[in-house]
């Protein structure tokens, strides 16, 4: 007998996901744990194990579709069989049902108030409208609108509990309790009248791009014959808009300082095969100087925060070092070492392994890239000497190493007199949010990060 195949949760608050591959064809056997189609997200993009056993009879949904969480996407059954004609077309009928919310017309997309055409069941397209059109546009009741202004409620955060999934009174209750004000919208100077238009993106002015969509659509880029147009992966459309917001919410400010890696090196020539042997991970560039970052990190707090849209900091007590990862297919992961600020190297060099071998591999799942508290990428991996990345929202700073080269420099001899040498060095930036920290405290946070690596000492790693 047929069995129907779901798509599982893949996470929190994600929704849905879309069908970037099928690994798996009609007549393929498929073993429990076998993956079988790949799933793109806002968060990842992953290959999904199968949780049955047998042969797949059926896809229920094309490559590019998006399927909801708990959406059938395949049938599976013994070899030969078929699946009820029956089933195949309540499933069209479904997709039917829902093509009008996936794909909006063009009418409805111009700027003038039209309804919106998303789904009450769709908070985040509910929202969308919302800043578009209005706050007349928002499907939620007057109370709950001017709570969510009182206490600056993002209400695309919500998932109602009433009819159709509208929010409710007690939705936006519950939710403030828990701590989600300051997650959106505030209130107008001088409090809100009656009547008086939502601007886009909120009287916060919080948006993802600071501009109308008028001016967006005046400077769209001209499609000639024979360009291609690609869609952005869900993923990819997610790290658009998160680096959009990141560069227009926070003011920028870059530390560029060069670190000499001697002694470093030195240590790694003589070290790297005992280590490998005795821990299984290799004392990677990466590895040390992480982990020199999360130590530092234990002491300059301030990097190791979050600011909240109502003017706090959150300083946090963990470490949570997010590393950029590249995947083969040319995007970019952030999995995270949990608490690296209390690892000794060679546990922090065995996370790390473990993680970049998981998200190169297709295996990373959304939990592993959630909770970062800080952030470091290796733009140098491709030879690059130096970077200026985006923070990594709602983090307050990235660092950016550069490629390892060897360079004359001049340094002291032991004696005290200048002589030349040649030295691997490395620039390495400081990227950081200048309303959190500010050119001190980098200097102080860097020059610590510069000490751990030119002063380099691990401690005892023989096992």
């Amino acid at each position: 007998m047929a069995i129907e195949i779901r798509l599982p949760g893949l996470g929190e608050s994600i929704a849905e996901g879309t069908v970037t591959a099928w690994l798996k064809q009609p007549g393929d056997f498929v073993a429990r744990d076998e993956a079988f189609v790949t799933i793109s997200t806002d968060k990842v993009e992953t290959d999904l194990p199968s949780l049955e056993e047998g042969h797949l009879l059926v896809h229920a949904a094309a490559v590019g579709d998006v399927v909801q969480i708990g959406d059938v996407i395949a049938w599976f059954g013994a070899e030969g069989e078929t699946v009820d004609p029956s089933l195949l077309v309540k499933k069209r009928a479904v997709d039917k049902a829902r093509a009008p919310a996936a794909k909006p017309s063009k009418r409805a997309a111009t700027p003038r108030r039209s309804q919106p055409s998303s789904s009450p069941r769709d908070p985040v397209a509910r929202n969308r409208a919302f800043r578009a059109g209005g706050d007349a546009k928002l499907f939620v009741s007057p109370v709950v609108r001017r709570l969510a202004r009182q206490h600056d409620v993002d209400l695309s955060a919500l998932q109602g509990t009433g009819r159709g999934g509208r929010v409710s009174r007690r939705d936006i209750e519950a939710f403030i309790a828990d701590g989600g004000a300051g997650s959106g919208f505030a209130e107008p100077p001088g409090g809100y009248q009656p009547g008086q238009r939502m601007p886009l993106g909120g009287f916060a002015n919080r948006i993802v791009a600071p501009f109308e969509p008028a001016t967006a659509a005046r400077y769209a880029p001209q499609v000639h014959d024979g360009d291609e147009v690609v869609p952005l992966s869900g993923l990819g459309r997610a790290m658009a808009e998160h680096m959009a917001y990141t560069w227009w919410r926070s003011p920028h400010v870059s530390t560029i300082v060069e670190i000499d890696l001697a002694r470093l090196a030195a240590w790694r020539s003589e070290h790297k095969a005992s280590f490998l042997e005795a821990h299984g991970a290799k004392p990677s560039y990466t590895a040390c100087i992480g982990w020199v970052v999360a130590q530092a990190l234990t002491e300059h707090r301030d990097f190791n925060s979050s600011l909240t849209h109502d003017g706090q900091r959150i300083r946090h007590a963990a470490v949570n070092l997010g590393v950029a990862v590249a995947k083969g297919d040319g995007g970019l992961l952030v999995p995270v070492l949990a608490d690296a600020g209390s690892s000794t190297l060679p546990a922090f060099a065995q996370s790390l392994t473990a993680m970049v071998d998981k998200t190169r591999s297709g295996a990373i799942k959304p939990a592993d890239l959630q909770g970062g508290t800080f952030t470091i990428t290796n733009v140098g991996s491709n030879g690059n000497l130096a970077s200026m990345p985006l923070i990594n929202q709602p983090q307050v700073a990235i660092l950016a190493t550069g490629a390892i080269t060897k360079r004359v420099v001049v340094v002291t001899a032991d004696d005290g007199s200048d002589e030349i040498a040649i030295r691997p060095r490395m620039f390495m930036t400081l990227t950081y949010d200048h309303r959190a920290v500010d050119g001190a405290r980098s200097g102080r946070f860097l020059k610590a990060i510069r000490a751990g690596l030119e002063e380099w000492e691990p401690g005892d790693v023989s096992g």
